[in-house]
C-alpha cells in the first residue's frame, strides 16, 4: 500500500456524498490513505453547503447515483452551477447498465460499489487529471 499513499503529489480536495454513512466513511478512509483531503456529506443539501463554503477549491466530487432526496446527476448539475470546473465520479451498487449510463453525463467516471481502495484511488487520480466533463 505504500505505492498508493504516494500517488497524490499535493493533497487534492474531494467531496464525497452518499446517503449511506458507512460508504462515506469507507470512501473517506481510502482517499485519506491515498493522500487526499476529504469533505464528507451524507445528503445532497449537505454537499451543496460544503461546495458553497469551499467554492473553487474542490478538485473532485464522488457522488452516489441513487439517493432519496436528489439523484447524483441532479446534484452534480447543482454543484457545477457553484463550481463549473468540478470533476465527478459517480458510484452505484448497481451494475453500469444502459439505464445507469443514461443518467450520467458524458465524460464522467463510474465506480461500482463495493469498491476496492486501489480502484478508488486510480479512478480519483484519473478523474482529477481528466478534462472537465460536459454538461
Amino acid at each position: 500500500c505504500e505505492e498508493l499513499s504516494t500517488a497524490v503529489d499535493s493533497p487534492s480536495l474531494v467531496l464525497v456524498c452518499d446517503d449511506n454513512e458507512c460508504v462515506v466513511e469507507l470512501t473517506q478512509h481510502f482517499l485519506e490513505d491515498g493522500g487526499y483531503k476529504v469533505l464528507p456529506a451524507t445528503a445532497p443539501d449537505e454537499a451543496l453547503d460544503i461546495i458553497e463554503k469551499h467554492r473553487g477549491t474542490v478538485d473532485l466530487c464522488i457522488l452516489d447515483i441513487v439517493m432519496p432526496s436528489m439523484s447524483g446527476p441532479a446534484l452534480f448539475k447543482c454543484l457545477r452551477t457553484i463550481q463549473p470546473d468540478l470533476r465527478v465520479v459517480f458510484s452505484s451498487g448497481y451494475d453500469k447498465t444502459p439505464s445507469i449510463n443514461r443518467r450520467i453525463p458524458e465524460g464522467a467516471f463510474f465506480l461500482s460499489k463495493p469498491m476496492k481502495e486501489e480502484e478508488l484511488l486510480n479512478i480519483a487520480a484519473d478523474a482529477i487529471a481528466a478534462p472537465v466533463p460536459g454538461e
